[in-house]
């Protein structure tokens, strides 16, 4: 509260006059909150809440506990946008901020603050969370264009209006009149008939069609000649990388590339290489290959289109961890996990045994675990020491082992590789055992990949989309 003492009611308990007032801090003043029965609790409030803050209209200054005064939403005059004052005409101003006479959209004149010359207006926490903006425009003698200017954690962001310039031929409002390629034709020649992706038909210049997905019919066609939704077929390249004899809009429908009126699949090639990219294999070499070859030739895949002569390969080698794991790390990171590292060998090639003391452990309800003799003994378990869990307790758990060039192999699932997918326990090596495993999209950290399997995907590391999917559903 920001009194000491008041009148109040006896029954009601409700204190309705204040006798005299505790002064608020700086930059606030005393508010009575309107209750039933009239003025009730006493607080201390703010005068400069939403002063500086970014907006739009005088509705986004508002401040309904001062209601009777005057919060303009106040534009910069050099177009970085509009900003809150408050009204001094009773309140002085805080430090950095000036009273001056503002003009109201009706003509009259109020007092506001303003930020005092060479300063300007910055977000405040509780403003960026509520996501407050303000219009801003970037202008020179082609014209002026709009944007927006948004409270962040990081402050206010600068203005993301474009710079206007000269019209061109792009089909583009380079100017921002709200007209694309006026004054051009010299430049953009003829307009000819633009099938649009919902079937309709528009006059465009060929660029323009091509920023609207469209497909251009040709110089001086008219739309009345063109076979916008006609019964005219041609090739269609399909998201799945095939083709299809289709007319414009069941191409457009099925989310394919039409390839014009007439065109044969026959004459079209509608696959989509896969981009190459340097491969780091386990003795620190380098090649250039796709995602998958990289992975079937058991390398690391560094990104599309990245250089062997802009990364430095790093040797790798089988790390064995003191509870008998293995992962394919480097030198250096086995070091660090406490393990024992071979140099350019993959786990697959070596078998690790547990160090430290530790052993398998034959557990009392079934199934082994790699631990210490005393915890071993507390779960009443078989101890078997220097030894890891793979063929103990209870023999060898042989399984169908699938690798990534279709080949199998009935292997314990520790001697089955990291890139090779073990089927289970007792399954075994017969027709279509591995051929099962189906392919599809893989998508990545910035690209996308067909024709993978769910292991192969999550090795690169991807996230496997389901079989027989297309790079469509990474968009």
């Amino acid at each position: 509260p920001c009194i000491e003492a008041m009148a109040c009611v006896p029954e009601t308990n409700k204190c309705t006059v204040a006798l005299y007032k505790l002064a608020c801090p700086e930059g606030s003043i005393c508010h009575a909150e309107e209750g039933p029965d009239g003025p009730g609790k006493l607080t201390c409030v703010p005068l400069f809440e939403t002063l500086c803050m970014p907006c739009n209209t005088h509705k986004d200054c508002e401040d309904p506990l001062f209601e009777n005064e005057t919060q303009l939403c106040i534009p910069t005059t050099n177009g970085k946008g509009s900003f809150c004052g408050t009204d001094c005409s009773t309140h002085a101003c805080p430090p950095g901020y000036k009273c001056t006479s503002t003009m109201t959209d009706t003509g009259s004149t109020v007092e506001q603050c303003v930020p005092e010359e060479g300063t300007g207006c910055d977000c405040q926490p509780q403003w960026s969370a509520l996501l407050k903006w303000t219009d801003c425009e970037s202008s020179n003698s082609y014209g002026n264009c709009k944007g927006k200017r948004i409270c962040t954690p990081q402050g206010l962001s600068s203005c993301d209006a474009k710079t206007p310039s000269p019209e061109i031929c792009d089909g583009l409002d380079n100017n921002c009149n709200g007209t694309a390629d006026e004054g051009t034709e010299t430049l953009c020649g003829e307009p000819g008939a633009c099938c649009m992706k919902d079937g309709g038909c528009q006059g465009l210049f060929e660029q323009s069609c091509a920023n609207q997905e469209g497909g251009f019919q040709g110089i001086g066609v008219l739309c009345a000649q063109a076979a916008c939704g006609g019964n005219i077929q041609g090739a269609c390249c399909l998201p799945n990388q095939s083709c299809a004899l289709l007319q414009y809009n069941q191409c457009q429908n099925a989310g394919g590339s039409y390839k014009g009126d007439g065109m044969n699949c026959n004459d079209i090639d509608c696959t989509i290489p896969n981009p190459i990219g340097a491969c780091c294999h386990v003795n620190a070499s380098c090649a250039e290959f796709t995602a998958l070859s990289c992975i079937q030739q058991q390398g690391y895949f560094q990104g599309n289109d990245v250089k062997c002569n802009d990364i430095t390969c790093t040797t790798m080698g089988a790390c064995c961890l003191p509870n008998g794991q293995c992962k394919l790390v480097s030198k250096t990171a086995c070091t660090a996990l406490g393990g024992n590292w071979n140099k350019n060998f993959i786990c697959s090639d070596v078998a690790c045994l547990p160090g430290d003391g530790m052993g398998a452990c034959c557990l009392e309800g079934g199934g082994c675990a790699v631990l210490q003799p005393e915890e071993c003994t507390s779960q009443s378990g078989d101890f078997l020491t220097g030894e890891n869990c793979f063929g103990q307790c209870g023999g060898a758990e042989l399984g169908a082992c699938c690798y990534i060039n279709g080949d199998c192999a009935q292997t314990a699932s520790s001697s089955c590789p990291v890139n090779a997918t073990w089927k289970g326990q007792n399954s075994t090596c017969g027709n279509g055992t591995c051929g099962d495993s189906g392919t599809g999209a893989c998508c990545a950290i910035g690209a996308c990949y067909e024709g993978f399997t769910a292991a192969e995907c999550a090795l690169l590391p991807g996230e496997y989309q389901g079989n027989d999917t297309t790079c469509e559903v990474c968009k």
